[in-house]
């Protein structure tokens, strides 16, 4: 997606030429008072920690990957 990461919706074309466009006031705002409400209410997470966790761990693998020019397994 170009831009990547927007606090304010999502835009961009997929690779098919499908375009993505559609609006949040406030991604990050929304996300917080999701995660809070969910807590107080003992609710499920729109965005739920384990995609954090796997997110962050191909991010490593990417990392990785560049400084050792090599194939990195996840």
């Amino acid at each position: 997606m170009n831009p990547h990461s927007l606090y304010q919706g999502n835009r961009g074309r997929m690779s098919d030429g499908k375009v993505i466009d559609f609006f949040v006031a406030n991604q990050l705002v929304r996300q917080m008072d999701d995660d809070c409400a969910a807590i107080v209410n003992r609710g499920k997470l729109i965005a739920p920690c384990e995609e954090g966790l796997r997110d962050i761990k191909v991010a490593e693998a990417v990392y990785r990957s560049a400084s050792t020019q090599s194939v990195v397994s996840i």
